[in-house]
C-alpha cells in the first residue's frame, strides 16, 4: 500500500506503525451550509472555517495545533498515546 502512495521502498520502515488511515475532505472555500455532503463514516470533514483555523492555529500554536486537528478525526492526543502529525516530505500524515 505504501509504495502506491509514492513511499519509496528505503521508507516504508517509517510507516510500519501506522495502523489505519482516515480519510478527510478539505474545502477552503464553502461552509457546512453551502454543501450538501453524503455522510460519510469516520471522514473527517473540514470547511473554510475549519480550514482556515487550523492554518491561524499552525502560525500561531505550531505543534500544539494539532490537537484540534487530531480532534477532527475523533483521535485524542494525549502525551500517552503514539498518535501525532508526521511530515514526511513536505507532506503531513496522521499517525
Amino acid at each position: 500500500m505504501w509504495i502506491k502512495l509514492g513511499v519509496k521502498t528505503e521508507n516504508i520502515k517509517l510507516f510500519r506503525e501506522i495502523e489505519y488511515i482516515k480519510p478527510f475532505f478539505i474545502t477552503t472555500k464553502k461552509e457546512k451550509y453551502d454543501l450538501t455532503l453524503s455522510d460519510v463514516q469516520n471522514m473527517a470533514i473540514f470547511y473554510q472555517s475549519d480550514f482556515l483555523r487550523i492554518i491561524e492555529y499552525s502560525q500561531t500554536l505550531g505543534k500544539w495545533s494539532k490537537n484540534y486537528l487530531l480532534h477532527n478525526f475523533d483521535i485524542k492526543h494525549t502525551n500517552n498515546t503514539r498518535a501525532n502529525a508526521s511530515n514526511y516530505e513536505d507532506k503531513t500524515l496522521i499517525r
